[in-house]
């Protein structure tokens, strides 16, 4: 589950920001969006939203909050700050780090990137900042100039000024537990400390706790998904085994209930060399055993065949209790098949593991108090300084001229400019100004 997730100066980010799973406080409407869990040692009861919907104009930095989110897990799983050989084509900051700091800046500022989430059995706090010289510079030396880890609320380790401070705890090696233990783990944690390497996914992991170390990292790869430019995701399968043949057909009716005419639908290989690519096809005739065959992306509409993609990867986050945001996850998509899977992560029956979505969109049908909290609707907008800050729907409060009350009608005064995080945009000057110019040009 995630609790919190923070930034600065990454991309349009160049304030502090934060972007908030806790529910709001004193706020008492649909209570079945709320998911709860009892961490050992903890006597708070942890409490987070099941899903939260961002809004924001073009270029307000919507899709870098998820952009951001896939940097941070991209790194920590890589253990460095080094550019990655695989480059990212969906997320090419996370692969080539010199995008990431914010690119109006004329002074270096370490780019801040903090999350706190649940795992079964801790809670997780995970801070950094990364020296990555200004944006685009690529002969900068970069380093790691802090990074700290709470498990429960209690600190673990901190790194400042290219030193490794180690907290006694029972969380850490045995050793840990007699002072000639600590002075050893410390040296060895600080010989081996790399200006560029992350103390989480290295040091920590292999001298001081490597279980600690395991289960953060597992989440960061496990319960951790990012949809980066959704519309662009593919994903492919067996029909070999008896759960993909459940999925395949859950996915056939899930796409008869949107509109889809094939009768069923099956993973094949396009017959390319690699045995591996596996490519969805609607089956369209079905006779005698024989079976006709067509590529989806020929055969179906654009917004089914983005369904069908889509589909399988909520199926996986509620069967897995996965966090999971998606880019854009509504394109193509009709807003009711988009309210259903919605609903389906605030039904407690059926997401008995606690999934999370969270998505951007422009959609403004889901500004509706039925269908998301307050508290889930978040907005992102551009101050004067042009740096991305991000406020939710309940920060407005409910009392006075410009409070929110449930009652409200949220679509309306959203397009009346009561929320921010809107854009006004007149084309008509420019087309004319193109009209005029070719009526003079003909005359």
């Amino acid at each position: 589950m995630l609790l919190e997730f923070r930034l600065e100066n990454f991309k349009s980010f160049l304030d502090p920001a934060v972007f908030s799973m806790v529910p709001a406080p004193k706020q008492k409407d649909l209570q079945y969006s709320l998911l709860t869990k009892k961490i050992d040692g903890i006597t708070k009861v942890q409490k987070a939203l099941c899903s939260s919907v961002i809004y924001g104009p073009n270029a307000s930095g919507k899709s870098n909050i998820i952009c951001a989110v896939d940097f941070l897990r991209s790194v920590v799983l890589r253990g460095n700050i080094l550019d990655s050989s695989s480059f990212n084509g969906l997320n090419p900051t996370a692969s080539f780090l010199p995008l990431a700091p914010n690119s109006s800046l004329v002074e270096r500022k370490p780019v801040s990137l903090g999350i706190t989430f649940l795992t079964e059995e801790f809670k997780v706090e995970y801070d950094i900042k990364l020296d990555l010289g200004e944006f685009l510079d690529t002969a900068y030396n970069r380093h790691i100039s802090h990074e700290s880890l709470k498990i429960n609320e209690k600190l673990l380790f901190e790194r400042k000024d290219g030193n490794i401070e180690l907290a006694k705890n029972n969380l850490s090696n045995a050793r840990m537990n007699t002072e000639e233990g600590r002075k050893l783990i410390n040296q060895l944690s600080n010989e081996g400390l790399h200006p560029q390497e992350l103390f989480l996914s290295n040091g920590f992991k292999n001298i001081v706790s490597p279980g600690v170390a395991n289960k953060v990292l597992s989440w960061f790869r496990d319960d951790l998904r990012i949809l980066y430019h959704s519309e662009k995701v593919r994903v492919g399968g067996s029909t070999n085994s008896e759960t993909n043949k459940l999925v395949l057909e859950i996915l056939s009716s899930a796409a008869k209930a949107i509109g889809s005419k094939s009768l069923s639908f099956s993973f094949d290989t396009d017959g390319s060399a690699d045995k591996e690519k596996n490519v969805l096809y609607s089956v369209v005739k079905e006779l005698k055993g024989a079976r006709t065959t067509i590529n989806s992306e020929i055969y179906e509409s654009y917004g089914t065949v983005r369904f069908m993609h889509m589909f399988p990867l909520i199926l996986s986050a509620i069967e897995n209790g996965t966090v999971l945001f998606i880019d854009e996850f509504d394109a193509s998509i009709h807003p009711m098949a988009i309210m259903s899977l919605i609903n389906v992560f605030h039904n407690e029956e059926i997401n008995k593991k606690k999934a999370q979505l969270i998505f951007n969109t422009h959609n403004p049908i889901f500004l509706n108090s039925n269908l998301f909290r307050r508290d889930e609707i978040k907005f992102v907008d551009r101050e004067e300084n042009n740096s991305s800050t991000i406020y939710s729907l309940s920060d407005f409060g409910t009392s006075g001229v410009g409070g929110v009350r449930k009652t409200d009608d949220y679509m309306k005064n959203y397009f009346i400019d009561r929320y921010g995080a809107i854009s006004r945009v007149d084309f008509s000057s420019l087309v004319s100004r193109l009209t005029e110019k070719k009526h003079h040009e003909k005359s």
